[in-house]
């Protein structure tokens, strides 16, 4: 009989029955997503204190108007200024970059160098016109503006003595009580602006798109999918100390994003490894 209450007390003792359970600990999205983040690497770069603009794929534009590339480098740092000393104030599509003469250049990555474009001359004459505008995101007729006001606009492109010139449609996209500092994605004419805009960056939070009604547009033919930012409260809890970030679609309702803190170390959400 003892060796028996014995085995139940260990059994007891083991399933921690008679533990009241604290329905709080799976409702904290920081400690649930720091189990699902691998930390990848750390990178020596200086500059992660001071990022303005995520221009593209390992490319941003700092506060202080330099471009830098990420990478690895024979000097021991992450990152390679390519500006040189061009004070960079506008950031167009993924290619190219304006200075505060409005002079248009673009990325020789083969040396790491700047070299004066022309290739879209005819849209300087909006980019002359109002100096407010630090990042541009356009389709053939269309465009996505984030001014210093730390709002999103769309407007629309019009020619006229073959000179582009800009018709705000909407001069805020993504109505939110905080400051917009980035985003990206490009405009598609006649479609909602949650159809094309993969991320968002305000001063508080981070917006991811995703589909809103997956389980029933992936069910029946019958039903459009619909997209929308999403606010992830994890990444949002560490927005000051994050610099850069990646963003992907993850399979068909989700998304992943790998980051680089301020400090340099390198993070990456454990499903965009298949984990």
């Amino acid at each position: 009989m003892k060796r028996i209450l014995t085995i139940l007390l260990i059994v007891l003792f083991l399933t921690g029955c008679g533990k009241k359970p604290n329905n709080n600990d799976n409702n904290k999205p920081q400690e649930k997503k720091e189990n699902m983040v691998y930390e990848i690497e750390t990178l020596n770069c200086s500059a992660f204190n001071n990022i303005k603009i995520i221009m593209s794929y390992n490319t941003f534009l700092t506060n202080d108007g330099q471009v830098y590339y990420i990478g690895n480098y024979s000097d021991g740092t992450n990152c390679k200024l390519i500006s040189d000393d061009k004070n960079i104030k506008t950031i167009f599509g993924n290619e190219y970059l304006i200075d505060e003469n409005s002079k248009m250049y673009s990325i020789n990555y083969s040396d790491f160098s700047l070299e004066i474009t022309s290739d879209i001359s005819n849209y300087l004459n909006f980019i002359k016109v109002d100096k407010d505008i630090i990042k541009y995101r356009c389709t053939t007729n269309v465009c996505y503006l984030l001014k210093n006001d730390g709002k999103l606009y769309k407007a629309k492109i019009n020619y006229k003595n073959n000179k582009a010139y800009l018709d705000i449609l909407n001069d805020n996209v993504f109505p939110v009580d905080e400051k917009i500092l980035d985003f990206d994605g490009f405009p598609n004419e006649g479609k909602s602006f949650d159809n094309d805009i993969n991320w968002i960056r305000t001063d508080k939070s981070s917006y991811f798109k995703k589909i809103n009604n997956f389980e029933e547009c992936n069910k029946y033919d019958d039903v459009k999918c619909t997209y929308g930012l999403v606010k992830d409260e994890y990444l949002s809890s560490i927005i000051s100390n994050i610099a850069f970030f990646q963003y992907w679609s993850y399979g068909e309702d989700d998304y992943c994003v790998t980051y680089i803190t301020k400090d340099g170390i390198k993070y990456s959400d454990k499903k965009c490894y298949g984990g």
